[in-house]
């Protein structure tokens, strides 16, 4: 079950799907590329479905950057 965090603007970060219960988060930066992220901390994925107005970027650095969060590059799906 992933949710999607539309409610903030962000210079760069397009979108964030996350999944609290897996620890999963999945980034969308404005440059196109994106990025699955696993073994993050399921607080961390609570605070930002609970406090969507902080700085996504931040978000990103602080959590994302942690010592045992995995992460791979992936193709973004694009619809046509």
């Amino acid at each position: 079950m992933k949710s999607i965090i539309t409610t903030n603007e962000s210079t760069c970060v397009s979108s964030i799907k996350v999944d609290a219960l897996a620890g999963q988060v999945q980034v969308t930066f404005k440059t196109g590329t994106q990025y699955n992220y696993n073994n993050v901390p399921r607080a961390s994925i609570l605070n930002l479905l609970f406090n969507p107005d902080q700085s996504w970027g931040q978000w990103v650095n602080r959590t994302l950057k942690q010592e045992g969060v995995e992460y791979t590059q992936t193709v973004p799906e694009y619809v046509m």
